[in-house]
């Protein structure tokens, strides 16, 4: 071919040291063509077998953390439920504590208020007890000297 492209040399002249013989293109042309189809033959079947063995790899780590996060997912739906759950209880034991201190109040205000009607009672009763025996002992002071208290205090 590149005989055809470049003049041929004439029979006294020295062949091109740049053009490489008929025989080593040939030669160079079939070792090529060997070398692709061992290459397709042996190379390429690994190559593709690495390639498949990684995406399978990498789909199968995508698949498990589809999962670990479809199993967080679950978890912390659960986590909120128990979360809701603890504080509709914590609401109702503070309603109870009010419910509780409420009746506590009312039963401490009975109690005290029984107490100062007791007192008070008591207190009346003294006095009537006091008047009653004042009564009695002015009863029994001789006419004279209550006429004379009587005109000293007016």
């Amino acid at each position: 071919m590149l005989t055809m492209v470049l003049p041929l040399t004439e029979a006294g002249e020295e062949a091109n040291p740049l053009l490489p013989h008929t025989a080593e293109i040939i030669f160079g042309f079939v070792f090529l063509v060997l070398l692709a189809i061992a290459f397709a033959k042996v190379v390429v079947p690994k190559f593709e077998k690495a390639y498949a063995d990684r995406t399978a790899a990498i789909e199968g780590g995508m698949n498990e953390a589809k999962q670990a996060q479809a199993e967080a997912k679950a978890a912390l739906e659960k986590y909120n439920a128990q979360l809701a759950e603890a504080r509709q209880e914590a609401a109702k034991i503070r309603e109870d504590a009010r419910e509780q201190g409420a009746q506590i109040i009312a039963e401490m205000r009975e109690q005290a208020n029984a107490e100062a009607e007791r007192i008070v009672t008591h207190a009346r009763t003294q006095i009537d007890a006091e008047r009653t025996q004042a009564v009695a002992a002015l009863r029994t002071v001789p006419v004279e000297e209550y006429e004379a208290a009587e005109t000293f205090f007016g």
